[in-house]
């Protein structure tokens, strides 16, 4: 937990025996600050297939292009499909293939 302030006795004590590490912003940022930045991963061998995402779609309403979304309700819930970018101004859905 961070806090840009200091924390409450009432805090510190709920924290003890806890597997909960209380920081000030300020020992934050000097952590950061001191640390490391980590190499980037680089993999000698490529993969053997690219996963290119599908290129977005115009939408069929407003020609805008389109989004992969996930629904999060109704009878297609977690099944992908194409949004507007336009939304909520323009509704045009597409099935994701």
């Amino acid at each position: 937990m961070v806090s840009a302030g200091r924390f409450t006795d009432e805090a510190l004590r709920f924290a003890e025996g806890r597997n909960i590490r209380l920081q000030t912003g300020q020992a934050l940022h000097d952590m950061l600050r001191t640390s490391a930045v980590p190499a980037p991963l680089v993999s000698a061998h490529p993969p053997a297939h690219s996963s290119n995402p599908p290129a977005a779609p115009a939408c069929p309403k407003c020609a805008k292009p389109m989004v992969l979304r996930t629904a999060k309700r109704g009878e297609q819930i977690g099944r992908s499909f194409w949004g507007c970018t336009g939304f909520p101004n323009c509704r045009g859905t597409q099935a994701a293939d």
